[in-house]
Order: C-alpha cells, then sequence, then structure tokens
C-alpha cells in the first residue's frame, strides 16, 4: 500500500494488522513528530504568558483609570495643576492599549495552538475506505 503524508514525522504505531478489517477513517497508524510537539507546547506557552500579561495590563489599567478620575476631581477643585491630569489620563489611555494589545497577542498564540493542533491531528493515518490488511 502507498502512504503519503502532508507533514513529516516518525511512525509511533501501527493499529492495524494482517488480516484485521478496517472501516473507512478508521486510524490505522499514527506518526509522530517531536517539531510538531514542540510547536504545539511553544504555543501553548505563548497564550499562558499572553494571558498572564492581560492579568498585568488589567490591574494597571484599572489603578490608571482610578488615578485618572482622582487627578480630575483635584484639577476640579484646584487641588493639582492640568499637567498632572493630563499625565494621569494619559496613563490610563496607554493602560487600554496594552490591554488590547494583549488580547490581540492571545488571540495569535491561540491561532497558533489550533494550527498545530491540527497538524498533529493530520499525523494520524486514515484509512480511505473499507478493507481487509492482507
Amino acid at each position: 500500500m502507498l502512504v503519503a503524508t502532508k507533514y513529516p514525522g516518525r511512525l509511533a504505531e501501527v493499529r492495524v494488522h494482517e488480516g484485521d478489517a478496517v472501516k473507512p477513517g478508521e486510524v490505522v497508524a499514527r506518526l509522530t513528530s517531536d517539531e510538531i510537539a514542540a510547536k504545539l507546547e511553544a504555543a501553548r506557552a505563548a497564550v499562558s504568558a499572553a494571558r498572564a500579561q492581560r492579568e498585568r495590563a488589567a490591574a494597571a489599567g484599572a489603578q490608571a483609570n482610578k488615578d485618572a478620575a482622582r487627578y480630575s476631581d483635584l484639577l476640579a477643585r484646584g487641588s493639582v495643576d492640568r499637567y498632572h491630569t493630563e499625565q494621569m489620563q494619559l496613563a490610563a489611555v496607554s493602560a487600554r492599549t496594552q490591554l488590547e494589545q494583549s488580547e490581540q497577542q492571545i488571540r495569535q498564540a491561540q491561532a497558533m495552538e489550533r494550527e498545530a493542533g491540527s497538524v498533529l491531528k493530520e499525523l494520524n493515518l486514515l484509512a480511505p475506505a473499507a478493507w481487509c490488511c492482507g
């Protein structure tokens, strides 16, 4: 039988033996690829790191928003100058931008994770039709 795969790999498991009946779509063998597995692990680590960054950005953003609101109130009372109030408002805007960037990084890392996971699934060799080995 001729076998061709989209991705290179090492034969990890043969699930059928001579004389076994095979159904269409049944996994008959499985390849493994250290490179693709490493890409999947790297993508999972990137997702975790991006989520941690998002949490830090969200906390910083919450604090920056509080500071901006507090300075706006102090400006209205004449307790601080406009320059420092604007600095706090800019810090809040910057924090929102960082949060948006971290959310984009999460989406990118999740896409990499899905792609690597999809490639790993393609390392399963499926029977194209019903047949009997032998």
